[in-house]
């Protein structure tokens, strides 16, 4: 993680910034993000024992609205997901907008560098924002 806050520190990050998100949903967990450049699905190694690599397929999601502060309510972040009536609804079999109420999205932060390039693991924690 040493290497990743360096890395920040600089003028020029070298990599460009990529978010991935994790959407709970029942037993399942999709995984998503934004797009890069050519719109494939990239890779990315869990945090937790067995370290498996999880693909994520390019989907036009957003959160914003994120903040870190100890004191008062918890703020409310805002989840755009583009065309969510057909696209994503399809994707997911046909839930509505209040059939993700309560579910949880979890969203990751990494330099593109830090991607996996393969399918097989590295068996070492993978280098993010906490």
């Amino acid at each position: 993680m040493t290497d990743l806050i360096e890395v920040v520190q600089k003028h020029d990050l070298g990599s460009e910034l990529v978010s991935l998100f994790e959407l709970n949903f029942g037993d399942t967990t999709l995984y998503f993000h934004p797009g890069l450049d050519d719109d494939s699905n990239i890779y990315f190694e869990d945090a937790a024992y067995p370290f498996t690599i999880r693909e994520y397929e390019p989907f036009p999601i957003e959160m914003t609205g994120i903040e870190f502060n100890a004191e008062g309510s918890t703020n409310r972040p805002t989840l755009t997901v583009a065309n969510v009536v057909n696209t994503f609804s399809d994707a997911l079999g046909g839930i509505t907008n209040d059939d993700l109420i309560g579910e949880t999205v979890t969203v990751r932060q990494t330099l593109k560098t830090h991607l996996s390039v393969t399918t097989s693991g590295t068996g070492s924690l993978p280098i993010e924002f906490p």
